[in-house]
């Protein structure tokens, strides 16, 4: 179900936003996710540009002191990039597509994807949100992977060495506990100081 501006009231009391507003802020967030997308562009390109100035040994070690990103988060700004760079695609770049579909274009598994649509655009067709969004729909399928996989249900506490083991809670001595209860009686703090 879709929202439409004519499904609202005529006359909107004061206290809730009119139709105007309402079309003001989808603007904004229109011209603000427009950005987003040249922000990625950009970064990408300052990225694609430091990498390939910097030694091997020294991308990760950058990343993680500069942005605390992981080497995927930087390849996915770099291949977005890279998109946007490719004659046959570039006007996909422009569409408004979600960024989680960029991303899934612009990413190497995505080969087929991308010559799907480079071939319908050569073609003459209007490649639209849609197109791409079935085009690697369709390649997951075909790899196998219709929907990402859900990571497995993590212990509420783990052991430090073994990831999969539970760390023991820390045991209180009878002295603190006998403490902690005769603060909480008194309504006041235990003392620290020694006795």
């Amino acid at each position: 179900m879709s929202f439409s501006l004519n499904q609202l009231p005529t006359q909107v009391p004061s206290a809730n936003p009119t139709a105007d507003v309402l079309a003001e802020h989808a603007r904004a967030i229109r011209e603000l996710a427009a950005r987003t997308r040249e922000n990625i562009i950009a970064i990408g390109r300052h990225l694609t540009e430091v990498r390939d100035q910097i030694e091997p040994g020294e991308w990760l070690a950058w990343l993680e002191a500069e942005f605390g990103w992981s080497d995927q988060t930087a390849r996915r700004f770099m291949h977005v990039y890279g998109l946007s760079r490719d004659a046959r695609l570039n006007t996909c770049v422009e569409l408004d597509l979600p960024l989680h579909v960029l991303y899934c274009l612009a990413a190497p598994k995505a080969e087929d994807a991308r010559q799907e649509i480079a071939d319908r655009i050569a073609a003459g067709e209007e490649v639209t949100r849609e197109t791409v969004e079935e085009a690697i729909a369709r390649i997951r399928q075909k790899v196998g992977r219709s929907k990402r996989p859900s990571p497995r249900p993590r212990p509420a506490t783990r052991c430090f060495r073994n990831p999969l083991i539970r760390a023991p809670r820390p045991a209180r001595s009878r002295r603190h506990r006998g403490r902690s209860r005769a603060a909480e009686n008194r309504g006041s703090t235990p003392s620290i100081m020694p006795r």
